[in-house]
C-alpha cells in the first residue's frame, strides 16, 4: 500500500518544532544557576543618605528605581486578585509556564499578524525583571521558562507574587507596589482602593501607555478592563463593577521632587563624586560606577555643609536682592585652614518650576568677570617681583598706555573719578585704582598674573590680556573663594572639599578626606 503523505501544514510544524528544539537544548545547556540568581536579585538598590558636618540628614538618595519593599500582607487582598486576573489568571495552577496561556497569545498573535497578547505568566515576569534581564533573545526566552519552573520549586506562590508586586514597574519611577500607590495617589499600599489597585494592575503592560496623568482616557480603559477581567474569574460582582467604573480615577499624585535642604550643595557634592574618578575610585572606576553607588549603593555620605551659615547665607542673599526683577546672586563659604565648604547658595529657588535657570548652580557653574576682586592676584604677582608697596605710580582718572605690540590701551577709573597725579600702590590697592592696577599689568604682563591666579586656586582658563587685572576673565565664586583662601591661609593652598567622609551601609569606610596643604605663596606676601 501506498503511503499516505502528510500534510504540507503538518510537515512544516514537525520542521519548526525540530528547528527550535536545537537552540533550546543550547540554552538550557548554558543555565545559570538559580540559587546565585536569587541571591544577586536580592542586592536590590538601596537609598544614600547625606548628612551635614553635624550628622544631622540633609536629604536620601536614590536613582529612578524609588523601591520600598512591604509584605505581601500589607497589600489588599483586591489589589493582589486585580494584578492576577490581568496578568496571569491562572497563577496559582501552573508550575511557572502556563502551556494554555502560551498557545492562546500564539494564536491570537497569528491571526492579528502581529503581537497583540503575551503569554509570560508572573513567576516569567519575575525571572525576567530580576535574575534573567529584558533582552529579546530565544536563548534568553527559553531560560526564563526553565527558570521560573525552577523558581516555582524553590518559593511558594505567595512568596513569588510579594516578589513580584514588590519589584514590577508602574512607571514614574515607581518599583513596587508601595512606590506605586505613593506616586500616584499618595498612600501606602495597604490603604489602596479596589478601583486604585485595578488602575495600577492595568498599568503594569504599559506603564507611559497607561500613564493616568499623561494619558487618562487610555488608562480609564484599561482600568475598567482589568475590571471586567476580575468579573469573569469571579473576584467581584457585578454590582461592584458597576460601582467602580461609576468612580474616577482619584488621582493624588506626589511632587516628582520634594524640596529639600541645601540643593545646590547637594548638586555639588553629586557631581563632585561623578567626576572624581581618582578621589572617589573606591565608589566605581567609571562614571557610571560612581553613579549607581550614589543612587543605588545605600551610602552615607558626610558632608562639611554648616546648617547655620548656610541659613545665615541663605538669608542674606535673600535681604540683598529680594525682588524677582533683581540679579542673581551666589555665595560660598570656606573653612581656610581645610578648605571645608561651610555655606554654598547658587541661586534663588532650586525647586522653582517657573525659574528657567533654578537649577544653574551660579556658585560652580556660571562663570562671570570678578572685576577688581582680581585685583589682589596682580598685587600677589608684582610683590613677588619686588615691586614695593611704597612704589609711586601716575595717577589721573583714565590712562593711555602703550602695549608691546603696538596698540593702545586707555583704561579709567570707575565714574572716571581722579584721585591725584601721583599715588601709590597701597593706596591703588586701598582705594581699588584701575589706572595704576593697568600700568601694574604692562610692568609684569598679564602671564604672570594669569600665573599666580591658577597657582593660587583658579581653575578656568584666563585669557592673558593686559586687562585681566581688571578682572575680565570669567571665574566661579567657589574658586574665588578658594583663591582667597590662600591669602588668608598664609601662602597655603587648600582646595575646596564639600565631603568629609563615605561610609557604606554597614558604616565601613570607603572614602575619608585628607586634608592637603601646599605652600605656593611666601608668607611676606600673603601678608601683605
Amino acid at each position: 500500500m501506498k503511503k499516505e503523505r502528510l500534510p504540507r501544514n503538518p510537515r512544516r510544524l514537525v520542521f519548526v518544532v525540530l528547528l527550535l528544539a536545537f537552540p533550546a537544548l543550547a540554552a538550557c545547556s548554558s543555565l545559570p544557576n538559580i540559587d546565585k540568581l536569587l541571591a544577586n536579585a536580592q542586592n536590590q538598590a538601596q537609598t544614600t543618605f547625606v548628612y551635614d558636618n553635624q550628622g544631622h540628614l540633609i536629604t536620601t538618595l536614590h536613582a529612578e528605581q524609588d523601591r520600598q519593599v512591604v509584605p505581601l500582607n500589607d497589600v489588599p487582598l483586591q489589589v493582589r486578585q486585580a494584578v492576577i486576573a490581568i496578568e496571569d489568571a491562572r497563577f496559582y495552577d501552573h508550575p511557572g509556564v502556563d502551556y494554555r496561556s502560551i498557545l492562546r497569545a500564539f494564536g491570537a498573535n497569528a491571526r492579528a499578524g502581529h503581537i497583540v497578547e503575551g503569554g509570560s505568566t508572573i513567576t516569567q515576569q519575575l525571572v525576567k525583571n530580576t535574575l534573567v534581564g529584558t533582552q529579546r533573545t530565544f536563548k534568553r526566552k527559553v531560560q526564563e521558562a526553565v527558570l521560573a519552573i525552577q523558581l516555582e520549586q524553590k518559593l511558594t506562590k505567595d512568596q513569588i507574587l510579594e516578589r513580584y508586586l514588590n519589584t514590577v514597574y508602574f512607571g514614574r519611577g515607581s518599583y513596587g507596589v508601595e512606590a506605586a500607590a505613593k506616586t500616584f495617589f499618595g498612600v501606602h499600599a495597604k490603604q489602596l482602593t479596589l478601583t486604585q489597585g485595578a488602575l495600577l494592575a492595568g498599568m503594569i503592560a504599559s506603564p507611559s501607555a497607561y500613564d493616568p496623568e499623561a494619558n487618562p482616557k487610555p488608562a480609564l480603559g484599561r482600568r475598567n478592563f482589568v475590571l471586567k477581567r476580575m468579573v469573569d474569574e469571579n473576584l467581584i460582582t457585578l454590582a461592584q463593577d458597576a460601582a467602580v467604573r461609576k468612580q474616577p480615577l482619584g488621582l493624588h499624585p506626589q511632587a516628582e521632587f520634594a524640596p529639600y535642604l541645601d540643593p545646590y550643595f547637594i548638586d555639588y557634592v553629586k557631581q563632585v563624586i561623578f567626576d572624581g574618578d581618582q578621589e572617589f575610585k573606591a565608589l566605581g572606576a567609571t562614571r557610571t560606577d560612581r553613579i549607581n553607588a550614589v543612587f543605588k549603593g545605600g551610602l552615607r555620605i558626610y558632608t562639611t555643609i554648616d546648617q547655620h551659615l548656610q541659613n545665615v547665607a541663605q538669608q542674606i542673599s535673600k535681604k540683598t536682592l529680594p525682588n524677582k526683577s533683581d540679579p542673581y546672586t551666589a555665595f560660598v563659604g570656606l573653612d581656610p585652614n581645610t578648605g571645608n565648604i561651610l555655606s554654598m547658595v547658587g541661586g534663588r529657588n532650586y525647586f522653582d518650576p517657573k525659574d528657567p535657570y533654578a537649577k544653574l548652580n551660579l556658585a560652580t557653574q556660571a562663570e562671570r568677570q570678578p572685576g577688581s576682586a582680581f585685583k589682589p592676584f596682580t598685587l600677589a604677582a608684582a610683590l613677588e617681583r619686588g615691586i614695593s608697596l611704597n612704589s609711586i605710580w601716575r595717577g589721573g582718572s583714565r590712562v593711555f598706555l602703550r602695549l608691546p605690540d603696538g596698540e593702545t590701551w586707555n583704561p579709567g577709573n570707575y565714574e572716571g573719578i581722579n584721585f591725584g597725579g601721583s599715588l601709590s600702590l597701597l593706596q591703588a590697592t586701598a582705594d581699588s585704582i584701575n589706572v595704576v592696577y593697568a600700568q601694574v599689568a604692562l610692568k609684569i604682563g598679564p602671564d604672570a598674573i594669569v600665573e599666580m591666579a591658577h597657582r593660587l586656586g583658579i581653575k578656568s582658563p584666563l585669557p592673558s590680556v593686559y586687562s585681566i587685572t581688571l578682572g575680565t576673565g570669567g571665574v566661579n565664586p567657589l574658586e574665588m573663594a578658594g583663591a582667597y583662601s590662600t591669602f588668608a591661609n598664609g601662602g597655603y593652598r587648600v582646595d575646596p572639599a564639600p565631603i568629609t567622609k563615605i561610609t557604606d551601609a554597614t558604616g565601613k569606610v570607603l572614602y575619608q578626606h585628607k586634608v592637603l596643604k601646599k605652600r605656593v605663596l611666601s608668607p611676606v606676601v600673603a601678608a601683605l
